[in-house]
């Protein structure tokens, strides 16, 4: 028979074992946890098309806080704005947890001067604030840049924080020009609403 010693030994190897497979138990539902919470983020993998300034507000407000959301104000007419929806729209395949829209300058509400000379802009919003605004970026990119120039200034720019490497090239690397279009029509209090667009006027 065990002795009382025995029988303690025996008892404290039991409790051990259980607080080790409590631990274990609650390190796997953590780990499922966090990976449902991945799952479940919102996912694009589109370039969104906007037609409304009501579409624009409810793309940035309506939005789950973790999501970034980059709008493109573009004028149809140059040449730039249509090469960065080309580019957006291959960026937006390859990086489906960010949200790419485009909403034309006129419909956004900003000033003629603006829409002539401010596109291809792009404004970046997170938690329905913004945390970047970038206007002609033809100065910045140039006239003939691709979907990687495009993606390289948003990471210097802390936009994208994990991407993955991108298959294409354009005219600067000797590789594809980016491919066409493949964008589709895009959805907080009213007071909300209307502070967007004042800060949306006013940034332009």
């Amino acid at each position: 028979m065990t002795g009382p010693k025995g029988v303690i030994k025996d008892w404290q190897r039991f409790k051990q074992l259980e607080a080790e497979k409590r631990a274990s138990q609650s390190l796997e539902k953590m780990q499922l946890a966090k990976k449902l919470s991945l799952t479940c983020r919102p996912q694009f993998g589109r370039l969104v098309a906007l037609h409304t300034a009501q579409q624009f507000l409810d793309a940035v407000d309506q939005e789950h806080q973790d999501v970034t959301v980059i709008v493109h104000l573009y004028d149809e007419r140059t040449a730039s704005c249509r090469t960065m929806n080309d580019c957006l729209a291959t960026i937006s395949r390859l990086q489906p947890l960010y949200k790419f829209c485009k909403l034309r300058a006129s419909t956004a509400g900003v000033s003629k001067h603006f829409s002539e000379t401010g596109v291809p802009a792009l404004i970046i919003y997170k938690g329905g604030a913004v945390i970047g605004n970038f206007v002609r970026l033809e100065n910045e990119l140039g006239d003939d840049f691709c979907s990687s120039d495009l993606e390289n200034f948003l990471i210097e720019a802390a936009i994208p924080a994990k991407r993955r490497p991108l298959a294409t090239g354009g005219p600067r690397d000797g590789g594809p020009a980016c491919p066409a279009d493949a964008a589709e029509p895009g959805k907080g209090s009213p007071d909300a609403r209307m502070g967007r667009r004042e800060r949306l006027t006013r940034t332009m």
